[in-house]
């Protein structure tokens, strides 16, 4: 079977560009002739045929106002004037090649599969005037609209990520989306905790901006009693980084918080720490979890059936088990209180957070799902 992949980036061991590169391998392994067409990569050719298409960015410019209409304009052209042979079936993320490709292969299968929660709320993120704003919201909209409505199935990694779309462009019919569950390709052995050491708390941010809630992280740290025996360590990079790293330091106090900026490679992160804080707000991949969890290390997150939540926690983390869950911001700080002050229920959800990410998120388990998604569109389509 011929598998095309539309794709923002393949780089990396982290995020939606490492996701992609290794289902690529993994399907390529299987036997899988592949084709990818990529905003940012090297052409090449062999078992995975290559097509960078780089879309030049508005951003900045007297027009950059325009820019994602005008974006998603140069990447319908781009796509259709492309030289390339007819896939199968196509696993569409990258929103700019959508239309283009649709029209270039009418009759060819597609999953649509956005790597992040929503891609009007991908977008809003970015978005800097008013009308900047307007526009841009409204070509996402419309956009994702088109995507859901055309698109063979579109894929979703938790129900809230399904159900939060599906209520956001008013869609009641759940047969347009199919769930794959999580899977990690992390292989990991995990590391015994020192009982003596600080319980060093671990928060994972792919761009610090609100949603993800590293404020609350920082305020659950600064609320802890004097004396106790800890450390955060955030990871990543963005714009409100100052913000947080003034959120930190406003206390006074000297503290064990420690900004790391961005790394693609987050397993010495996951070896060093013994608890993941994870109290964003938009997270469907769950590929931060169950890395986490793969490396013996549990979670506490925010719980996902909150109201204004799109994460799959509640369909990862077994509450009590292979982690904890928090049913509001007062219940997240009073949790990373309770673990600091008595840390020893920490290894044994790790041990178990181990386990279940060894099986219920084994990553060939996940690429037989992809299989069977693709398969299945492939004989209906013919």
């Amino acid at each position: 079977m011929h598998i095309r992949f539309l794709t923002a980036r393949l780089n990396g061991t982290a995020g939606a560009g490492a996701y992609d590169s290794h289902l690529i391998e993994a399907l390529a392994a299987r036997g899988h002739r592949i084709s990818v067409i990529v905003r940012a990569g090297q052409g090449q050719d062999g078992p995975v045929a290559v097509y960078p298409l780089p879309v030049a960015s508005l951003a900045g410019g007297p027009l950059g106002k325009f820019d994602l209409p005008i974006s998603l304009m140069r990447g319908r052209r781009a796509v259709r004037r492309l030289s390339c042979p007819a896939p199968d079936v196509t696993i569409a993320s990258e929103h700019l090649f959508l239309r283009g490709h649709a029209a270039k292969f009418r009759r060819r299968p597609w999953v649509y599969f956005p790597h992040a929660f929503s891609y009007p709320d991908d977008v809003e993120q970015f978005t800097v005037s008013k009308l900047h704003h307007r526009l841009s919201m409204r070509a996402a909209r419309r956009l994702q609209r088109w995507a859901v409505a055309h698109a063979d199935t579109t894929v979703r990694l938790c129900r809230t990520s399904m159900e939060g779309i599906m209520e956001q462009l008013s869609i009641e019919d759940m047969g347009r989306f199919t769930l794959v569950t999580p899977g990690t390709w992390t292989e990991a052995t995990p590391s015994r905790r020192d009982p003596s050491a600080p319980l060093r708390l671990l928060l994972v941010a792919d761009g610090l901006h609100p949603s993800t809630r590293v404020d609350l992280a920082i305020r659950a740290a600064l609320s802890l009693p004097a004396g106790s025996r800890w450390e955060l360590h955030i990871v990543g990079d963005g714009d409100d980084r100052t913000i947080y790293e003034t959120q930190a330091a406003d206390d006074g106090r000297i503290l064990p918080i420690h900004f790391h900026g961005a790394h693609d490679d987050l397993s010495p992160f996951y070896g060093r720490c013994d608890l993941l804080l994870f109290p964003s707000r938009l997270e469907h991949m769950g590929l931060v979890l169950t890395g986490a969890m793969k490396h013996g290390l549990p979670v506490l997150a925010l719980d996902s059936r909150i109201k204004g939540l799109h994460t799959a926690s509640n369909e990862i983390i077994d509450n009590g088990e292979t982690g904890w869950l928090a049913d509001s911001d007062a219940a997240f700080i009073a949790g990373v209180h309770r673990l600091v002050a008595d840390p020893e229920p920490v290894a044994a959800a790790g041990a178990r957070a181990h386990l279940v990410a060894s099986q219920r998120f084994a990553w060939p388990r996940h690429v037989d799902r992809w299989e069977e998604v693709l398969h299945e569109i492939v004989a209906r389509s013919r």
